[in-house]
């Protein structure tokens, strides 16, 4: 040892890999562009299609906690809005372990029509493939079941 400081710029450490599962649906549904924004950005409502998800209250404008039951197992946590784009986009993660993250885009058809795209991503030791595809099955009730809520207040 000569007193001098350690040489640590040859050493590289590799992160951790993350195995992630990812699925992605569209829908065309009965809604303007804006009906269809405006009914997504209901994050309360989402229990009532999605059955994992047991409940789900505003903690602030971007910031919602939320109780999951992903393969019975009960999991409490916290999901940041990322990014709200009126009419275009909405994105979203979990400040939590075991939840998802994702991104619902939404492209006018028709005055009447629009394309609702979800992409999620899942922490894959989190799910096993059939609550992937339960989940999945959840979400697309959400897009169909556009028309059937309640419209805005006018």
């Amino acid at each position: 040892m000569d007193g001098s400081p350690p040489n640590y710029s040859r050493k590289t450490i590799e992160p951790a890999p993350i195995e992630m599962n990812a699925a992605r649906h569209s829908v065309v549904v009965k809604a303007s562009i804006g009906q269809g924004y405006e009914r997504w950005a209901r994050f309360e409502d989402f229990p009532k299609f999605i059955t994992p998800l047991r409940n789900i209250q505003r903690i602030d404008d971007a910031h919602f906690s939320f109780i999951w039951h992903p393969n019975g197992n009960e999991q409490r946590g916290v999901f940041h809005i990322l990014l709200r784009v009126p009419e275009r986009r909405i994105a979203w993660r979990s400040t939590s372990d075991g939840f998802m993250s994702g991104v619902v885009s939404f492209e006018p058809r028709s005055n009447e029509d629009t394309e609702v795209t979800l992409k999620r991503f899942f922490h894959s030791s989190r799910f096993r493939i059939g609550s992937l595809d339960s989940s999945c099955s959840s979400w697309s009730l959400v897009c169909r079941s556009l028309s059937s809520l309640p419209g805005p207040s006018k």
